[in-house]
């Protein structure tokens, strides 16, 4: 069971970024699964239909070498062509490590450990992850003496892959101690970004790096509106284009920025269609191309929504609104999201009494369907199935961070 849920913190905003502290505190792995914004939703009737799909189950699990109870493997995942990236920011005591897996002719097989230069124990580093090309960036938010007022990780680092060689040319650093700079990160091309929920009174600050020859310089920072928006706790970027989400604004926001010449602006602000206080909207964003996915976990009683916006011409306009099949109240549908082309995949990690599940979404036309449901037998309760969503053309991949006494483990299928 997630650490907030022993702990009986209360739903809400302000609970889910001080949960990431928290967990920092006392050395929970799997952090991410703290995050949930419990408040008042209701029912809407949705225009995308959600009947039932068939299921696929997974061609592959991966572990991580060494690792044990507590560990939190999956609890964060990136895949880019024929290599997966998996998190696993590591028990009280232990440094967090990172691992790769390379798709062979006999299935998928671990080809590489990361860890940063200096890391230390209780780094929590692999909390968050993400990677493009042959880069990878890797967040970093634990707390380092494991105790109340400790130093904080607050920091995010850049590996680079050269001859099959992969080696850190980069550590990218927090203004503040205890802001969580690099509880969520991404990357595409030269332009990485981190963000920091718990900045200014859970305000929230995202940050804007581009690489360069001499490594990544900082280029812009934006700031939440208000307390409590929680901005930047999760950010997704494509070419010219990125996208920061503000959970706790109203029913939430997802802010897009553009770059035309080295500039970033903002350039767009997205709401659900049916979205309330509360919704969390922008707890999770996801970016393909001209497409972008936004989860609101906490829609309708929890059960979940996530939708799917599309820039048409100059403008951005949601094209529609995604529900799991068999949905139910608490299920968090929309916690975690990602998108490849024309197929998104939408983790629902509390549901089947937090055992939880992932859905596969594709744009037939004019019109996003769920094609699937990925399954896995060995999922039993409280192994948050879902927690952690990834995919790369036909290729998804699904975390369970707490599965056997929160060792973790991280399933591939083909969608």
């Amino acid at each position: 069971m997630a650490l907030e849920k022993k702990m009986g913190f209360e739903k809400s905003l302000i609970g889910r970024l001080s949960a990431a502290v928290i967990v920092a505190l006392v050395g929970g792995a799997c952090a991410r699964n703290l995050v949930n914004i419990r408040q008042p939703g209701e029912s809407r009737t949705l225009s995308q239909k959600s009947e039932k799909k068939h299921t696929t189950e997974a061609v592959a699990k991966l572990s991580g070498s060494g690792e044990v109870a507590g560990d939190g493997f999956g609890t964060s995942i990136a895949i880019s062509g024929n290599t997966i990236v998996v998190g696993m920011p590591g028990r009280l005591g232990e440094r967090g490590r990172v691992y790769l897996f390379t798709a062979t002719k006999a299935g998928w097989r671990q080809t590489t450990q990361l860890s940063g230069a200096g890391a230390l124990a209780n780094d929590g580093f692999g909390f968050s992850v993400a990677m493009s090309g042959r880069t990878i960036i890797v967040g970093a938010i634990g707390n380092l003496k494991g105790l109340p007022g400790g130093e904080f990780a607050n920091r995010a680092e850049i590996f680079r892959e050269t001859n099959g060689v992969w080696k850190q040319s980069d550590t990218l650093k927090g203004p503040g101690a205890n802001d969580t700079f690099g509880y969520s990160v991404a990357i595409s091309g030269s332009t990485a970004i981190v963000g920091t929920p718990n900045y200014g009174d859970f305000t929230g600050q995202a940050y804007l790096f581009r690489g360069t020859q001499a490594g990544f310089k900082l280029t812009a920072e934006f700031t939440g509106a208000g307390a409590y928006a929680g901005l930047g706790i999760s950010v997704a970027t494509s070419g010219l284009t990125a996208v920061i989400g503000v959970p706790g604004r109203d029913g939430g926001r997802a802010y897009v920025l553009s770059e035309n010449q080295g500039i970033w602006t903002r350039s767009a602000e997205l709401t659900g269609s049916d979205t309330v206080a509360g919704d969390s909207f922008g707890y999770s964003v996801a970016i393909s191309g001209a497409s972008i996915v936004v989860g609101a976990p906490d829609h309708a009683g929890f059960a979940g929504r996530a939708y799917v916006f599309r820039k048409l011409g100059a403008s951005w306009k949601q094209v529609a609104e995604l529900r799991g099949s068999g949905l139910t109240a608490d299920d968090e549908f929309g916690a975690s999201v990602a998108i490849s082309g024309s197929i998104a995949v939408v983790g629902a990690y509390y549901a089947d009494s937090d055992a939880g599940r992932a859905f596969v979404f594709k744009r037939i036309g004019n019109s996003w369907k769920q094609v699937a449901e990925l399954q896995e037998p060995g999922i039993t309760q409280q192994d948050e199935f879902g927690s952690s969503v990834a995919v790369s053309g036909v290729t998804a991949v699904v975390g369970a961070p707490l599965q056997a006494r929160q060792a973790g483990a991280a399933y591939v299928f083909q969608v």
